[in-house]
């Protein structure tokens, strides 16, 4: 199984393992999920008790769900661990470094994201024990006409697009990158589907999630009509990315590199027969 280790260049120097969701992550998932997302609280705790509880079942039955329709090729479910300093090369069996951004994304948007994440693919021992898990992100493939035809070139050039959705931080590793983090995991995951665009929903009022969004490169597509916030509702904001560029940034890459292998082979065949 692999992974891919993220290293921040940001003062908290964290690191942090991006892996695919596991059974036994079930608990650690459930939890963050519900803690993350659950917004019932009214000031009363026998009601609030009772309303978390209520929306923790949803969200366990929700994940369930999920968890059933699992696909490399259309949702992935990732987590995220907290890698300690020292036993890092315990945790491999190979590396395999180097830069994100050349995998991924342009430099340009590196300068867009903040603070600069690294990222090594390794291959994890089998029994390995795993960390504890603080942070969890889905990415998958949607095809909801409304989305596709806001996005640059409508429906006439655009399919499907990625959708980023249920990222959740545990509390104590909030405003150290993490996050950043997850959005270059679905991101990656994202062009290694070919996809032009990384989608993702946000209410208007979690400015934090917004400033971030917004420093990542993701632009406003669509917002609710502000009557929703006249009769107490939330206003939800539809923000995306454009990976055009960098996904011509990677097919370039990829007939380099097809080009270096095919001179080296003919390299090779020539010594072959001067021997």
């Amino acid at each position: 199984k692999t992974a891919v280790i993220y290293r921040g260049s940001s003062p908290s120097k964290k690191s942090w393992l991006l892996r695919d969701f596991e059974s036994e992550d079930m608990p650690a998932v459930l939890a963050l999920q519900a803690r993350g997302f659950h917004d019932g609280a009214v000031g009363v705790a026998p009601l609030d008790q009772l309303s978390f509880k209520m929306f923790e079942a949803e969200v366990a039955d929700a994940l369930r769900k999920k968890v059933r329709i699992l696909s490399p090729e259309s949702f992935r479910l990732l987590v995220a661990e907290g890698v300690p300093a020292a036993p890092l090369a315990e945790q491999q069996q190979q590396r395999d470094t180097q830069q994100l951004r050349d995998q991924a994304t342009a430099a340009t948007s590196a300068q867009q994201a903040g603070p600069y994440q690294t990222a090594e693919s390794v291959v994890l021992q089998q029994g390995r024990r795993a960390e504890q898990v603080v942070g969890v992100v889905e990415v998958s493939l949607q095809d909801f006409k409304d989305v596709l035809q806001m996005l640059p070139g409508g429906l006439a050039t655009n399919e499907t697009y990625a959708y980023v959705a249920s990222m959740a931080v545990a509390a104590q590793e909030r405003r150290r990158g993490l996050a950043l983090a997850m959005l270059q995991s679905a991101e990656a995951q994202a062009l290694q589907w070919g996809q032009r665009n990384l989608v993702l929903h946000v209410y208007e009022d979690n400015v934090p999630a917004v400033q971030l969004y917004t420093r990542y490169g993701m632009q406003l597509l669509s917002k609710d009509p502000s009557w929703r916030k006249l009769l107490g509702g939330r206003i939800k904001v539809t923000m995306y990315k454009d990976l055009t560029p960098q996904l011509r940034e990677l097919a370039q890459r990829r007939s380099e590199e097809m080009a270096a292998a095919m001179a080296q082979q003919q390299q090779q065949q020539q010594q072959e027969e001067v021997v």
